[in-house]
């Protein structure tokens, strides 16, 4: 018998298969590459715009004092008030 190709069969599941992706994906990619914009996007998405200045401001201060509280800092918003 002929040996099958490794190559088709991973194409195949890639194209024609769907992808679970998680839905908090763009969430979690905006907060690791810059967190001020994903509280200030979370601030402005708000019912009453932006209720909260104090968290943008603070978030600021935070990851510019080595980018890792702000990115905690972000990460407890979004554990504490859920995605975007």
């Amino acid at each position: 018998m002929k040996a099958r190709s490794k190559i088709p069969t991973f194409i195949y599941y890639v194209i024609l298969m769907k992808i679970c992706v998680p839905t908090v994906i763009k969430d979690m990619l905006t907060m690791v590459i810059f967190p001020p914009l994903w509280v200030f996007l979370k601030e402005l998405r708000n019912k009453d715009s932006f209720p909260n200045i104090y968290r943008i401001i603070l978030n600021i201060i935070l990851t510019s004092m080595f980018y890792f509280p702000g990115l905690v800092h972000a990460m407890t918003i979004m554990r504490e008030d859920g995605p975007l």
